[in-house]
């Protein structure tokens, strides 16, 4: 039915293979866990080629018959977000974590606008900031779900910040349509609150990547498919997502995930975006390198910042280094390019 490709950020891009099968299966199980039907009025702002808009919007809504309105870009509404919302009686938009910040950061607010149509919007593609998550909600009144999935699965999660006894910073619960295990390196289950590589199995992964078989047998085995990411599941069965395995960072020995440091960082008032990265050093194997987008207006000194991570992290995960960027690299759905800071500074700790 499709050949996605995935988005490159560890490494070369991949050709995914999706059936119709997949393709209907998903978005039933969609349908059922966010509870879309006919009534549903979507607004689309993310590009037309990503697997967001296509999963959580553009088949959904078709499935259902529901209406979808699709903007040109964010970028070109984004002043307008809050009045088209009201105009069009929006009941859920799908973002990205740079529209989250994009939409924090602009002087104009939601304020005399009805938002009542839109109880909430999911945000997925890139790992989102508890810490933004918050602010969005108290800023604007909208709660924001944390969506979990992949090229190769389509959503796998859902977390429904409706839901009685919701919290931030989960991806929630696995779709009907999948099963999820937490495992080890030899593939083995690991118990609950353990960190381990997120698997998948069912009717929503994909068959294998495009001309690719030895990236096929690598990722899919014994009937389930070997994310590449780390998460952990709860005694209630909620799920959590760490990072990305080829973005661990090990400093003498110690896994370290540098979405925790850029948590910190972000939640400091005068940033505006971070990234961090692990760089070689010869004593240690790896150092911290963090980068740092400041908010308009701010001055801040990299010892400063230093200090604030110092307050709020162990000793051996405050970054050796803080290099100030006008923009962080990332891809056209706003995912975070590391591995592209890591080929540009990764001797220049």
């Amino acid at each position: 039915a499709c050949l996605y490709y995935s988005s490159g950020t560890t490494s070369d891009p991949k050709g995914v293979l999706y059936t119709h099968r997949n393709q209907i299966a998903l978005t039933d199980s969609l349908r059922r866990g966010v509870q879309f039907g006919p009534e549903q009025i979507h607004l689309v702002i993310l590009p037309l080629g990503h697997t967001a808009s296509t999963n959580y919007s553009m088949l959904p809504c078709l499935y259902q018959g529901g209406t979808v309105l699709v903007a040109e870009s964010f970028f070109v509404v984004r002043k307008t977000f809050w009045s088209l919302i009201e105009t069009w009686k929006v009941t859920y938009v799908e973002t990205v974590p740079t529209v989250l910040y994009t939409l924090l950061n602009l002087h104009a607010d939601a304020g005399g606008h009805d938002l009542s149509s839109l109880p909430w919007v999911g945000c997925g593609s890139a790992p989102l900031q508890v810490s933004v998550q918050t602010r969005f909600q108290e800023r604007f009144g909208v709660a924001v779900g944390n969506l979990y999935g992949l090229s190769e699965t389509g959503p796998s999660h859902i977390d429904d910040p409706r839901r009685p006894g919701w919290k931030p910073g989960t991806i929630g619960f696995p779709l009907d349509v999948n099963e999820c295990r937490i495992v080890g390196p030899e593939g083995e289950t690991l118990p609950d609150g353990s960190v381990g590589e997120i698997a998948l199995k069912g009717a929503n992964v994909f068959p294998g990547y495009f001309n690719n078989p030895e990236q096929t047998a690598r990722a899919l085995r014994d009937g389930w498919f070997y994310t590449g990411d780390l998460g952990w599941r709860d005694g209630d069965g909620v799920f959590y997502f760490v990072d990305r395995s080829k973005d661990l960072i090990i400093k003498g020995g110690s896994n370290i995930t540098p979405g925790e440091i850029d948590e910190v960082l972000l939640a400091h008032g005068g940033v505006r975006e971070a990234a961090t990265i692990g760089v070689p050093d010869p004593l240690l194997g790896e150092e911290i390198h963090s980068f740092v987008v400041l908010r308009d207006g701010v001055e801040l000194s990299a010892d400063a910042l230093i200090d604030w991570c110092s307050a709020h992290l162990q000793r051996i995960k405050v970054p050796r280094k803080i290099t100030f960027l006008d923009a962080i690299p990332q891809t056209h759905s706003g995912k975070l390019l590391r591995k592209v800071l890591r080929e540009r500074y990764s001797h220049e700790l």
